[in-house]
């Protein structure tokens, strides 16, 4: 849980909130819209074992008046395989100042032995990966339909589908009812499909049978990509 209090302010026309974790179990607080992003993204990536907003306060000494100062984390996420937390500051690409976190990153790196990078609007805005965890997000939360469920592995088994081809698959003469059990397999992950797509979603995305080890695979790419310390 958070270690300080809310920096809200009204008056510059950010928002907060909480967001209702079902990965974490408990609601995880966002200062701002870019925040609760990427707290989405987190929720969503397989290989995001856990993650905690503001997990604690560490102080580190500036390199030019010697004096110590105080650093509290935006995000600090665990990744499947690698003990090592990833601290994560999120900030628009447009206010980033990396002569301000450099002695910051040497302080996270060196004297607590953990990771640490930057997610700015750049990253989470790459391609369609933001829009297209939003819309599986929203359909995570329908029931998977007893038709769908007992019919989607036998219909993807060894071939690629559209959304809309393997709706028609199972219902024929009301396809429109599979696509939100469809879209809650793909939150999932028992559906594959390209989160960073070219296009949006749509009855046309390619979509196939998930293998457990191609879902950590493809998630792992994107929160490296999204989640770099080459901007260091």
């Amino acid at each position: 849980m958070p270690v300080r209090e809310s920096r809200h302010d009204p008056n510059i026309g950010n928002i907060n909130g909480w967001f209702p974790s079902r990965k974490m179990g408990f609601p995880i607080p966002f200062e701002s819209y870019l925040e609760y992003c990427c707290i989405m993204i987190f929720e969503f990536l397989t290989v995001v074992s856990s993650y905690d907003v503001q997990p604690f306060s560490t102080h580190y000494q500036h390199p030019e008046t010697k004096r110590k100062r105080k650093y509290t984390p935006d995000i600090e996420a665990l990744i499947l395989g690698d003990d090592t937390p990833h601290i994560i500051e999120v900030k628009p690409l447009a206010l980033l100042d990396m002569e301000k976190y450099a002695p910051i990153s040497k302080h996270i790196v060196s004297d607590l032995d953990m990771r640490f990078a930057f997610i700015t609007d750049y990253d989470v805005l790459d391609r369609n990966l933001l829009s297209n965890v939003f819309d599986l997000h929203y359909h995570s939360r329908y029931a998977v339909s007893e038709m769908v469920q007992e019919g989607y592995e036998e219909a993807l088994a060894n071939r690629c589908l559209t959304i809309g081809e393997l709706a028609y698959q199972i219902l024929p003469k009301h396809p429109e009812k599979a696509f939100a059990s469809i879209l809650r397999l793909m939150w999932d992950g028992r559906i594959g499909c390209d989160i960073k797509s070219e296009e949006p979603f749509t009855s046309q995305t390619p979509i196939w049978l998930a293998k457990d080890s191609d879902v950590l695979e493809r998630d792992k790419n994107v929160f490296t990509q999204i989640c770099s310390s080459e901007k260091i």
